[in-house]
C-alpha cells in the first residue's frame, strides 16, 4: 500500500441468510430471498467497486488501475437485500456516512445553512436484474443511488486506503509515494454533501465481456453554498480465451470525466484510453500488461494538470488468495 502503510481493517460485518432459531413458515419463507448485513461495510454503491483494484487485491480487474473517479468507501451501518430466483434484486442501506467517524461535537459552520455543521446518516440503494439466460449468455443491469445531506467528511470518492497504481504521473518534483497517493485519479471534493447515481450494465457472451458505467454526481464542501456536478462514463470490452478456461484476455477501456471544480468557471475534462493483455498462470497468480494514454483539459493555468497528458506501459504481477 502506498497510502496507508500501517495495519488497518478494511471491513468486518455480520451477514444473516438464515434465522434457524426462529421457527416458523413465515421467517423461513422470507429468508429464502432476504439477506441482512450489519457492521463495517464496503458501501455497495454501483457495480464498479466489484471490479476495482484494492492494493494487492487486483485479480478482479483486467486493467492496472481503477476508473478516474474511483468510488470506494467503508462505513458503519447495515444493508438489506432481496434477491429473487428470476434474477431481480433490491438493496437498501444506511450508514454513518464516514470512513473515520468521530464522537466530537461539530464546531465548523456550514456555509449553506450558516449554523454549526451536523452529522446525518447516508442512505443508498440498488435495483437490478442479474440472470444467466443461457449457458453462454449472462446479463446484469443495475442502478444505484447514494445520498448524504451533511457530515464531518464523506469519502465516497476518496476512501481508497491503498492508492493509485500509476505512480508519480502529473505530480510536482516534491511529490512522495504516500503523500501523492492518487496519481492519475480525480477527486471531485464532495466532502460535505453528496447526491450521486450510477448505472451499470454487464453483458457476457461466451468469452466476450462488455461492462459499462454511467455516473452523475452532485456535491459540495462545507465552505461552499452551491452544489457542483461531476459526470463519468466508462466502457470496458474484454475478450477472454480459450473457450472453457478463459485464463487469457485482451481488453480495452475508454473512461471520461467532466466536472465543475471550485473557483473555476470552466468544466474540466479528463479522458483515458487503456489497453491490456494478461493471463492467470494459476488460479492465484495473474500477470497483466497495459498501455495507457490520459489527457487533461480546461484546468486552471495554475494547476499542474492544465493541458497535461501522460502515456506509457505497465507490467503487473498479482498473487491473490
Amino acid at each position: 500500500s502506498r497510502h496507508h502503510r500501517e495495519a488497518w481493517v478494511k471491513n468486518g460485518y455480520v451477514q444473516i441468510d438464515r434465522i434457524p432459531f426462529f421457527k416458523g413458515w413465515l421467517i423461513d419463507s422470507l429468508m429464502r430471498n432476504f439477506t441482512v448485513r450489519v457492521g463495517a461495510l464496503e458501501v455497495n454503491y454501483g457495480d464498479q467497486h466489484f471490479r476495482r483494484t484494492d492494493g494487492g487485491n487486483a485479480t478482479y480487474n483486467p486493467f492496472i488501475e481503477n476508473l478516474i473517479m474511483d468510488e470506494f468507501a467503508t462505513e458503519i451501518g447495515g444493508e438489506l437485500y432481496y434477491q429473487s430466483k428470476k434474477g431481480f434484486l433490491v438493496m437498501g442501506g444506511i450508514t454513518n456516512g464516514q470512513l473515520n467517524p468521530t464522537v466530537v461535537a461539530p464546531t465548523k459552520i456550514d456555509s449553506l445553512t450558516g449554523v454549526e455543521n451536523n452529522y446525518t446518516p447516508a442512505f443508498y440503494g440498488k435495483l437490478g436484474y442479474d440472470k444467466q439466460l443461457s449457458r453462454d449468455l449472462r446479463v446484469r443491469v443495475t442502478g444505484s443511488g447514494y445520498t448524504i445531506k451533511s457530515t464531518a467528511s464523506n469519502t465516497l470518492f476518496a476512501g481508497d486506503r491503498t492508492g493509485s497504481h500509476y505512480f508519480y504521473v502529473i505530480e510536482n518534483n516534491s511529490a512522495t509515494v504516500d503523500a501523492n497517493a492518487f496519481s492519475g485519479r480525480y477527486n471531485p471534493l464532495f466532502s460535505q454533501q453528496v447526491n450521486t447515481f450510477m448505472a451499470n450494465t454487464l453483458l457476457k457472451y461466451k468469452g466476450i465481456e462488455l461492462f459499462g458505467t454511467y455516473e452523475i454526481a452532485q456535491g459540495r464542501t462545507i465552505t461552499e453554498k452551491n452544489m457542483r456536478q461531476a459526470t463519468q462514463y466508462a466502457i470496458d470490452l474484454v475478450y477472454r480465451f480459450p473457450s472453457g478456461m478463459e485464463n487469457f484476455w485482451i481488453a480495452g477501456r475508454y473512461n471520461s470525466v467532466t466536472a465543475t471544480t471550485p473557483n473555476n468557471p470552466d468544466d474540466i475534462t479528463i479522458n483515458r484510453v487503456a489497453c491490456s493483455v494478461g493471463c492467470f498462470m494459476t488460479r492465484n497468480l495473474m500477470v497483466k500488461a497495459e498501455y495507457v494514454n490520459q489527457k487533461y483539459q480546461d484546468f486552471k493555468r495554475s494547476d499542474i494538470r492544465s493541458e497535461a497528458k501522460f502515456d506509457g506501459m505497465m507490467l503487473e504481477a498479482v498473487v491473490g488468495f
